[in-house]
């Protein structure tokens, strides 16, 4: 153990001018948050395939969809609340607990029946959105004040190395428990690896303290104009993302079991951006972010809007992954760094990333509303909803090369990249 934390503790303990955070105090943050994406990832990979299959109701996908980002609207005003008066760490343990009922009402759904299954199914959606919210504001407040402005780029690559190593795992896991025992028992499973990740949580203090009151007055908000560019590329990324890791397995790769291919599909990915992290780390330190940015924005705008149109090629669709986790992998990185940047410049940083993250909710919320729309009025001449989710991914995939555009402050401005 000894020598564990000597060779970790370079990359943990982060000095901060109001804050110093032990070797402890980070292990317990890295490994909370990678139980829970090991425990997440089991399952998030299967559910909209899990729900069509039960359902055998195309519809159902889009209103889930839809459904999800309402409640990922109304969970960031939620954590921005909870952590303003409780902190990121109570942030993160209450977003572990509110994603155990939706797995909870996933694995009832056969208890309830078709139509009932139905109703279950889109609360599920609720709870899960919240969570997914509540738990990205937490985490990013709780990174952008720990991490050191000189190494930002070593410790994003640290993070997302131990994250993509549980990304890169636990799909295959899942698809492997979902072939052979069946899906219900697996979201029982990714339901206690998450009540086991409140423990590390509880085991330390909350290094932040609570206010009173959340105010956006003073708030510089003509410095950051180009956070609407980033919400909206950011935000359409993910729409993409969500779509595709439906419509691959169920769309394009239909003679292969549904819950393997998609596990395989996942696991591929991280295992890419997992070897990618280490260098764009290295990259980062060395004030090239914006270049990783844009070459990251273009190939995965490129590569997401391509992969739609090949055919059922399992070999292609792999190295389209590849491809495009290395572009997202480096796209991601350089993206933290100049928010969690601009979060420290603008001295409100909880509500900075607030609004980073209830804007990319706004813009999915829009989008994903006039895909309902879309998917409906095309029910006529494509009643499987194929053509439907291809324009949707198409539009969202193009809509990421705005952020070539992207200029963060922190970019434009090297010396205050060292001020914390």
């Amino acid at each position: 153990m000894l020598m564990l934390e000597k060779i970790l503790k370079p990359f943990f303990k982060i000095r901060h001018h109001w804050q110093c955070i032990s070797f402890n105090e980070m292990a317990v943050l890295y490994i909370s948050k990678n139980m829970r994406v090991f425990a997440t990832k089991l399952t998030s990979t299967f559910s909209l395939i899990y729900i069509y299959k039960f359902t055998h109701s195309i519809w159902i996908i889009p209103i889930c969809i839809l459904i999800y980002y309402i409640a990922k609207f109304t969970g960031s005003m939620i954590a921005l609340f909870y952590i303003s008066k409780n902190g990121p760490k109570h942030g993160m343990l209450l977003a572990n607990i509110l994603f155990i009922p939706a797995l909870v009402l996933m694995a009832s759904m056969g208890i309830f029946g078709k139509e009932m299954g139905l109703i279950v199914a889109l609360i599920s959606a609720v709870f899960k959105g919240i969570s997914v919210s509540v738990e990205n504001i937490s985490y990013n407040v709780d990174f952008s004040k720990a991490k050191t402005a000189k190494k930002v780029g070593k410790q994003l690559g640290v993070a997302y190395i131990l994250e993509h190593i549980s990304s890169s795992i636990a799909p295959a896991i899942g698809g492997f428990l979902a072939i052979f025992f069946g899906v219900e028992k697996l979201f029982v499973v990714s339901s206690v690896i998450l009540v086991l990740t409140t423990i590390p949580l509880l085991t330390t203090k909350e290094q932040v303290k609570p206010v009173r009151k959340i105010s956006f007055r003073g708030f510089p908000w003509r410095n950051y104009k180009h956070l609407l560019i980033i919400c909206y590329s950011c935000g359409m990324a993910w729409n993409s993302l969500y779509i595709w890791s439906f419509f691959a397995p169920v769309f394009l790769l239909k003679g292969i079991n549904a819950y393997g291919s998609a596990g395989v599909l996942s696991s591929i990915s991280s295992i890419a951006a997992l070897v990618s992290a280490f260098i764009y780390g290295k990259v980062i330190d060395k004030n090239k972010e914006r270049g990783i940015l844009k070459i990251g924005a273009i190939f995965m705008g490129l590569v997401f809007s391509l992969r739609i149109f090949i055919s059922s090629n399992p070999l292609l669709l792999g190295i389209l992954e590849i491809i495009a986790a290395v572009a997202m992998n480096g796209f991601n990185m350089a993206n933290f760094k100049g928010l969690y940047g601009e979060a420290d410049e603008s001295g409100m940083r909880m509500q900075y990333l607030f609004l980073y993250e209830i804007g990319m909710n706004t813009v999915s919320v829009i989008a994903i509303s006039l895909f309902v729309i879309l998917f409906f009025a095309l029910q006529g001449v494509d009643p499987s909803g194929e053509l439907s989710m291809k324009i949707m991914i198409l539009i969202s995939s193009l809509s990421i090369l705005p952020m070539v555009f992207t200029n963060y402050r922190i970019y434009r401005n090297k010396k205050r990249q060292f001020q914390e």
